[in-house]
């Protein structure tokens, strides 16, 4: 039983990749991507079965309070899921399996439920049909809405955080998953004047080309994430900045 819904399940995934009707992370799975889309399916149509699949994933007291949440378990825990849909594991397990079919809204109980009085050949072929149509119908629609009108990543424009579709190409900062809390509170400071003490713990800087740049938020340099922004002292403010208004 449980061979024949990894089956059913990774077929209906290789028929929507095949006619494009998949969101952009689930025909790229990367395990970042495959987290991602995760977070958005559950932003949607959040279940409490999936809720506590997921929650297995992180350490025993991580908690799923709300779709952000997921951005913040290791990618790695997402390797199985990723094999699963390239093929590579004949027997996944029950809870792979489930994240799939939830990822791309495939409902197998439904599925039993339309086939189970089914009383001839022609019969079982034809409502097959129908249940297969209704089912690429409902994923065409959920992929063409992520794709064109829900944006799931975010990008830096030079002075702010901005929402992305995921395929977007940036010339400025790279694109990464979406996060709401900086596209509304980190920009940089484009008038370094305006600081003063009073935006110790509330200011942030990193020096770029021997100039100081500040910012709203704490967190990676944006055009180069590797680099961790510093918060503000009095000592940068008095040197920097009140210096040179003297």
């Amino acid at each position: 039983m449980l061979q024949q819904s990894s089956l059913k399940v990774l077929h209906e995934y290789n028929n929507l990749k095949q006619i494009d009707c998949l969101a952009v992370n689930l025909r790229k799975p990367t395990i970042a991507n495959l987290r991602n889309e995760c977070a958005v399916v559950y932003l949607k149509r959040p279940e409490e079965k999936i809720r506590t699949i997921l929650q297995e994933f992180g350490k025993p007291e991580f908690e799923i309070s709300e779709a952000k949440d997921i951005l913040t378990i290791d990618a790695e825990k997402f390797k199985p899921l990723q094999k699963y849909m390239q093929g590579n594991i004949t027997k996944p397990n029950l809870r792979t399996i489930e994240l799939l079919a939830w990822l791309i809204d495939f409902n197998e109980a439904q599925v039993k439920d339309e086939t189970v009085v089914v009383k001839s050949t022609k019969d079982v072929q034809y409502r097959w049909k129908i249940i297969g149509i209704s089912a690429i119908v409902i994923a065409c629609f959920s992929g063409l809405y992520f794709k064109f009108f829900y944006k799931q990543c975010m990008q830096w424009n030079g002075q702010q955080y901005v929402a992305v579709h995921c395929g977007n190409e940036g010339k400025v900062g790279e694109i990464i998953a979406l996060k709401t809390n900086k596209i509304e509170e980190f920009h940089r400071i484009l008038k370094p004047d305006t600081i003063t003490y009073n935006s110790i713990g509330k200011v942030w800087y990193m020096k770029m080309n021997k100039k100081l740049e500040f910012y709203t938020d704490s967190g990676s340099l944006p055009v180069d994430r590797r680099k961790e922004l510093k918060p503000i002292t009095k000592y940068i403010i008095d040197k920097y900045i009140l210096k040179t208004q003297d």
